[in-house]
């Protein structure tokens, strides 16, 4: 890549690794940052962004509500202009006079193909809905006053199975996060990439249910094990089956295995086993001896 076609960038992120891995993509590819902001305001984890003040970035701490007024200062310090404000998962509303500092203004990076499920829990809203399949993936869009609603520059969706673990489901995030930073953004700056409006419908928000119900012939193995990566503990998850009257409490996934057996679920005082849609599982229940249970399954599976 030529000199003249490196960009310097503002990125806004959390301080989790697909933040962390976008920096680091994007100096990497020899562009700048003129300064990195970090939500999620917390003093011991801003520690893991040091070793970017070896390569000239200024890294700022944002608690709620952010000092603006600060962060205008640290781009002003900065040798050059900021080309393109680049966000993923910042909580904050981004002001409209911070934007146009910038002279291709933001571009946000959201985990959801939208319009579907905008809002700040895309993730868990969608395993919430078993939606993965249809609107997993991540979305990258020109930013407004308006939280995810700005034009769309580019879509990648993602499989159901990335959604079964927390740390799997980063890895892919991050990994798609750092491909449209690197190859699809410079392309829009240079205005190779005409921004498309989004297609109406959708939902303005993403919020997880308080319970929720697995079905036992209806959930796959895939959406039985990343509704307990991601919903738990924040919600509370209950397993329903045909031939038992209401819903039993379950606290974790304890083991699985491919292919339905035919034979008739098993309630026991630490489990029950069950065929789902496309599997045997054993979930652990929402009792004493089964959260002991499925701690040991947790650090087994370690």
């Amino acid at each position: 890549m030529r000199e003249s076609e490196l960009l310097c960038a503002s990125i806004f992120c959390s301080h989790g690794p697909v933040g962390a891995g976008l920096v680091n993509a994007w100096l990497d590819r020899g562009h700048s940052v003129s300064v990195v902001v970090v939500g999620h305001f917390d003093p011991l984890g801003l520690e893991r962004w040091r070793h970017l003040a070896e390569r000239g970035v200024v890294v700022i701490g944002a608690p709620y509500p952010a000092d603006w007024a600060r962060i205008l200062r640290a781009l002003h310090v900065h040798a050059r202009q900021p080309d393109v404000l680049l966000s993923y998962s910042f909580m904050q509303k981004i002001p409209r006079f911070m934007l146009q500092k910038h002279r291709f203004g933001g571009i946000n990076f959201h985990p959801s193909l939208l319009p579907h499920y905008r809002g700040s829990n895309p993730v868990r809203a969608m395993i919430a809905d078993r939606a993965t399949h249809e609107y997993g993936g991540v979305s990258a869009h020109v930013m407004t006053q308006r939280f995810d609603a700005g034009d769309l520059i580019a879509q990648i969706p993602m499989a159901p199975a990335e959604y079964t673990t927390v740390t799997r489901c980063l890895e892919t995030v991050g990994a798609i996060v750092a491909h449209l930073a690197t190859e699809i953004v410079p392309e829009f700056c240079a205005g190779t990439i005409e921004p498309r409006v989004q297609a109406s419908g959708g939902s303005e928000s993403s919020t997880s249910p308080k319970t929720l119900t697995l079905v036992a012939d209806e959930w796959s193995l895939d959406e039985i094990e990343a509704a307990f990566a991601f919903l738990r503990p924040k919600t509370e998850l209950r397993v329903q089956l045909a031939s038992h009257r209401g819903t039993i409490p379950v606290h974790a996934m304890r083991n699985r295995r491919s292919g339905p057996t035919g034979k008739p679920p098993r309630i026991g005082l630490l489990a029950v086993d069950l065929d789902c849609a496309d599997g045997r599982v054993s979930l652990c229940r929402d009792n004493w001896p089964g959260r002991v249970a499925g701690r040991i399954a947790g650090w087994r599976r370690r």
